[in-house]
């Protein structure tokens, strides 16, 4: 593993656990709407116009579904009670993980990964 996909591993592990003591005990939600805007902006267009032209097409779903799991997140627990329509998005969220788990390299693998303890979280919340 390089050292860039240790430091993006880290980066969502540290959203499913601070998630996870949000919906708990109501942990400094400031932060975590900062920080997870920040992540999400990373993910979808700094990292896509960083890499330029190497980026494959699975690699720019990837990005963009991690940034829209991210952003889902907050939604979820800044809205409480989540409608249909939101539950709905989940599930395709959750859907395009499991395929892009299935299709992808080693590095989209481990970041999917992580990304399926979050959204069951953000649904059930």
């Amino acid at each position: 593993m390089n050292r860039m996909l240790k430091i993006e591993l880290a980066l969502i592990l540290i959203v499913v656990i601070y998630y996870f003591f949000l919906v708990k005990s109501n942990f400094a939600p400031t932060i975590f709407t900062i920080y997870i805007m920040g992540l999400s902006i990373y993910f979808f267009p700094i990292k896509l116009f960083l890499k330029g032209k190497k980026n494959d097409f699975l690699s720019n779903i990837s990005n963009f579904t991690i940034s829209l799991c991210c952003i889902l997140s907050y939604v979820s627990y800044t809205l409480g009670d989540i409608g249909n329509s939101l539950k709905i998005i989940f599930l395709i969220m959750m859907f395009l993980n499991l395929v892009i788990i299935y299709f992808s390299n080693n590095k989209l693998y481990y970041l999917h990964l992580i990304l399926l303890f979050l959204i069951p979280m953000a649904f059930f919340k």
